[in-house]
């Protein structure tokens, strides 16, 4: 999955990485209107400490919840692109290699979109178990899904910051999810080649997305 790092976390062997990889793809003259992004997210049933921070004062304490001890968490697949987004796939198990490639990457085949799928190409972040030939590397900043994913948390713990059921959550994921206007998920997208630009341009050094 890929992870956000921050600037001190970039080892010189992360830049170069970032570097070879913005002069390929800046070499293959990719298109973004024709990428496409997916990945997966682990959602968790109680939101983070800075949306507690955000909708309530700091001195007030987190509701005590049965969360607290056992926190239910689902992880969820999606993929994004300019006039595409996909149904979530969510499970209660770890999405391996196999359920990656088998269940989620062939489905995308019967998905409807305009440019059809096999003008675009699709990119992943370089988890060992993916089986795409085009990978991005481990940075938030070069991958527009993790602004989609960011979206889809700041809804979902803006309607509650726990959630006990896992049927609960699984709905107001859902529903966060088909609440977020394919013109937002077609502008960060869009946003993509200036990344690399960008990337490419600060010879490997984090970028301002």
């Amino acid at each position: 999955m890929c992870k956000s790092q921050s600037k001190t976390s970039h080892t010189p062997h992360h830049i170069k990485n970032r570097f070879d990889f913005a002069k390929e793809t800046l070499s293959k003259g990719y298109l973004p209107e024709l990428c496409l992004f997916d990945d997966e997210k682990t959602v968790r049933g109680r939101g983070p400490e800075k949306y507690y921070r955000s909708l309530r004062e700091k001195d007030t304490p987190r509701p005590e919840s049965q969360s607290h001890v056992h926190p239910i968490k689902l992880n969820i697949w999606g993929c994004v692109g300019v006039g595409f987004k996909s149904n979530l796939f969510i499970t209660e198990e770890n999405i391996n290699g196999r359920i990656h490639t088998d269940t989620l990457i062939n489905g995308l085949s019967n998905a409807q979109m305009d440019p059809p799928l096999d003008t675009r190409v699709l990119l992943s972040d370089n988890a060992g178990w993916h089986k795409n030939k085009t990978e991005l590397p481990l940075y938030s900043d070069l991958n527009p899904i993790e602004h989609v994913w960011a979206m889809l948390t700041s809804k979902l713990y803006a309607i509650s910051t726990v959630y006990d059921k896992v049927e609960s959550l699984r709905k107001a994921i859902v529903k966060c999810w088909n609440s977020i206007p394919q013109q937002s998920i077609d502008n960060i997208v869009l946003s993509y080649g200036d990344r690399v630009l960008e990337c490419f341009s600060r010879e490997g050094k984090m970028t301002k997305y």
